[in-house]
């Protein structure tokens, strides 16, 4: 019996990815949440017994190349899941928060935003950190914790999906604050770049 590959699947006017999970690990991939990199963006799909994401596009080449890049990254997964959770050192989780770091420069590099923007991101990272998104809220463990995920949470999984890897809780949160840290390096620099880019065009 021959295996068809498969391929985005046009639902209305957008073509989606959509696959069943493999049968040897739909236990512990159903209800799990998976960071797939979709064009320019990191989506999150909750998995069931199949996995279904928009390619949030209508033109068949560039949902073929999106498709490709996200079932790269769910079969990462697939294998992740059958090796189960692994324990990251240190050492790895500066690593892996380093490559977060490194990727959002590269993608900002030929348009880095303005110093105003950055200045708000870099405030909107402080708080999550010190868990103060909201102004009345009281900052305690848990609501710390909270908002370090809301903020920092998609770039972790990203982080950790495009290595392939599956996790321990506690290498999670490890890694999470890891990320938050590192992100706390990208603001001043592109706070930085277009002031730098300024100048060198007036000289």
């Amino acid at each position: 019996m021959r295996c068809t590959m498969p391929l985005p699947v046009l639902i209305g006017s957008a073509y989606y990815l959509r696959v069943h999970v493999p049968r040897d690990v739909v236990a512990n991939a159903s209800g799990a949440t998976v960071s797939l990199p979709i064009g320019d963006r990191i989506c999150q799909l909750k998995l069931t017994t199949h996995a279904k994401v928009s390619l949030r596009t209508k033109y068949w080449p560039e949902a073929k190349k999106r498709f490709a890049a996200a079932l790269a990254a769910l079969e990462s997964h697939w294998e992740a899941l059958r090796r189960g959770p692994v324990t990251l050192s240190h050492k790895q989780a500066v690593a892996l928060a380093g490559e977060v770091v490194a990727t959002f420069l590269d993608i900002l590099d030929d348009n880095p935003g303005t110093p105003e923007m950055w200045a708000r991101v870099a405030k909107m990272d402080g708080a999550a950190r010190a868990g103060r998104s909201h102004p009345l809220a009281v900052p305690t463990s848990q609501t710390i914790a909270t908002e370090m995920e809301n903020r920092f949470g998609g770039l972790t999984d990203a982080a950790l999906a495009r290595r392939g890897l599956l996790v321990d809780d506690a290498s999670r949160r490890k890694l999470l604050e890891r990320v938050a840290v590192a992100m706390g390096d990208v603001t001043p620099v592109n706070e930085l770049l277009p002031s730098v880019w300024t100048v060198f065009s007036v000289n």
